[in-house]
């Protein structure tokens, strides 16, 4: 067993930065396609303003959420530090490659 003590802060806050991009890209491709699903009733003046609104939050979405997430992991490291002191770590078993 491997005792974690302490976590890197900008190690974390990287990991979650990414993981919020990736989530934005997600998330963002899935709202363009139900809005762009949903505006095929729509009239074409109104249908053009919400095209371009979700091409427009699939460019922020990812942005946003990798933003906060880094913030998250920068604001919220320390604590998780913290905590790890006060529990003298955390026990993690890893496994043995079989070859």
């Amino acid at each position: 067993m491997v005792r974690i003590k302490r976590l890197g802060v900008l190690n974390v806050a990287s990991f979650l930065g990414i993981l919020g991009v990736y989530a934005g890209i997600i998330f963002g491709v899935l709202l363009f396609l139900g809005i762009f699903l949903m505006s095929t009733n729509l009239a074409e003046a109104t249908q053009r303003d919400s095209i371009s609104f979700s091409g427009l939050t699939m460019i922020l979405l990812p942005v946003s959420l990798g933003a906060g997430g880094f913030l998250f992991g920068l604001i919220f490291t320390p604590f998780i530090n913290l905590l790890l002191k006060v529990i003298k770590g955390l026990k993690v078993e890893i496994g043995e490659e079989v070859v």
